[in-house]
């Protein structure tokens, strides 16, 4: 009887020591899911949210007079060069009128879209995921290597399976970038490529960094 109860309990112990490795691994898996750059697309892309939902839920213009260079400084990448940037804060006057103008339309349209469902909670609800480890091998497939490391998902997440749309991030680039930015939200498709518009109408500008950040 106590060799049988002794057997009992040496599988028992092994059994639990078996599940405590896995659960361990699986732990160290998942703290070992994003790599660095994706960390901060993802702590961005969650400020970004939150500084929308604040806005939507205050009624209030995103562009707002009081911090549209905050705003600017803050999210978006706009290529603005080191002299562009006085007192930590992204000269908007450096941006050719143009640019600025469709950065604006850009960015109000985003906003608009997620305002006219407030109702729905949309902007609070939303989450994003790299696009490596989406659903969308489609799309994966036939993006740039830089375009792969840095695109985005994002989604409802109460409806995870229904993508709302992508964003291009550009990493810290020397001498270019000292901060992660969201790049673009407009995603297209020509010569059988998939190409990012950025939020000052630039078409595939991504493609310069491709070597620079390797």
């Amino acid at each position: 009887m106590l060799k049988s109860k002794y057997k009992v309990m040496k599988c028992k112990t092994k059994f639990i020591l078996a599940a405590f490795i896995l659960i361990s691994t699986t732990c160290l898996c998942q703290k070992a899911e994003f790599a660095v750059n994706e960390k901060s697309e993802i702590k961005l892309f969650n400020e970004f949210k939150n500084y929308l939902v604040s806005h939507i839920n205050q009624n209030k213009d995103f562009f707002d007079s009081s911090n549209f260079n905050y705003v600017i400084e803050k999210y978006f990448f706009t290529n603005t060069q080191k002299d562009s940037v006085e007192n930590g804060k992204a000269n908007i006057l450096k941006i050719p009128p143009q640019k600025l103008d469709l950065l604006k339309r850009t960015v109000n349209d985003f906003y608009n879209y997620f305002m006219g469902h407030k109702n729905e909670n949309l902007a609070e609800n939303l989450s994003a995921i790299p696009i490596r480890i989406s659903k969308d091998t489609f799309i994966f497939n036939r993006l740039t290597a830089f375009q792969k490391e840095n695109t985005f998902v994002f989604f409802d997440k109460r409806k995870p399976d229904q993508t709302l749309g992508y964003m291009l991030f550009i990493p810290p680039i020397k001498n270019i970038n000292s901060k992660t930015k969201i790049w673009s939200w407009s995603l297209g498709f020509k010569f059988g490529k998939f190409y990012f518009t950025s939020l000052t109408g630039e078409e595939g500008y991504e493609y310069m960094f491709d070597i620079m950040v390797k």
